[in-house]
């Protein structure tokens, strides 16, 4: 038996409005398998998705009602369970976190296994005091002990510090850069940062002072004799503790 026109003409927006709510059931099922990780926010669009598949089957007019009203109504809810219990996203992780107390275990354990400049020898890290109020969050100080077989590099003193953070490596190391410009830099160059300096400490010293923050460590090298080609061995040294450091803390990171 046909509809009146007139009843046909009230069914539609009730159709029409059911087919939005069981579009946006969809959509926050979507949502919450997809992009929802948080424990109550999953079960506040759980229970969003019921009541809107609720709603489908109250909307429908009544013949659709009895036809199609609880099967959509179980797929649905159904559907909505499956997504909560299912599919859980995975909370983002964030950074790894380092374990810097077993970095520091890394460093002074050794081995040093870096390539250095020339012709120079590292032998086992040793653990060092260090009394500069700057050092003061250290977790570790170690001398790496370098020599120069050949005798033209008279000495050289390199060490590792490792620090409970970042900041408080960069902090160190900018501590530092302030003390050797202080010092030594009115004839370098301008505009070194703590990623990387180097200051040439003609008197009384004659040595070159090179530093770098390489993570949580900070990393300084001495170097004596001062001709100028050796200024690039001394960054070469600080370059290759800034490397055993990142070692060692990739290793502690977890």
């Amino acid at each position: 038996m046909q509809l009146p026109i007139e009843n046909t003409r009230r069914t539609w927006p009730r159709i029409l409005l059911a087919i939005l709510l069981s579009a946006g059931t969809v959509a926050v099922m979507v949502v919450l398998a997809l992009a929802v990780a948080d424990a109550r926010l999953r079960i506040l669009f759980f229970a969003c998705a019921c009541l809107m598949a609720a709603a489908v089957v109250f909307v429908l007019p009544t013949h659709w009602r009895t036809r199609l009203g609880p099967p959509t109504a179980v797929f649905i809810a159904a559907a909505s369970a499956l997504s909560v219990f299912l599919v859980s996203p995975q909370k983002d992780a964030g950074a790894p976190q380092v374990d810097t107390r077993e970095m520091a275990m890394y460093v002074a354990a050794g081995p040093f296994d870096q390539k250095l400049p020339a012709s120079l020898q590292a032998g086992e890290p040793h653990g060092i005091g260090i009394k500069d109020p700057s050092a003061v969050q250290k977790l570790a100080a170690v001398q790496v002990p370098i020599e120069d077989p050949t005798g033209k590099i008279s000495s050289v003193y390199a060490s590792v510090e490792v620090y409970p953070s970042v900041g408080a490596a960069s902090a160190r190391g900018n501590a530092q850069l302030d003390r050797w410009e202080t010092a030594y830099g009115e004839h370098d160059p301008q505009g070194q940062t703590v990623d990387g300096f180097c200051f040439e400490a003609v008197v009384p010293q004659n040595l070159f002072i090179c530093g770098a923050s390489r993570g949580h460590a900070y990393v300084e090298t001495w170097l004596r004799p001062t001709p100028s080609p050796y200024r690039g061995v001394t960054q070469a040294i600080t370059s290759s503790l800034g490397d055993y450091a990142a070692n060692k803390e990739k290793l502690a990171t977890e």
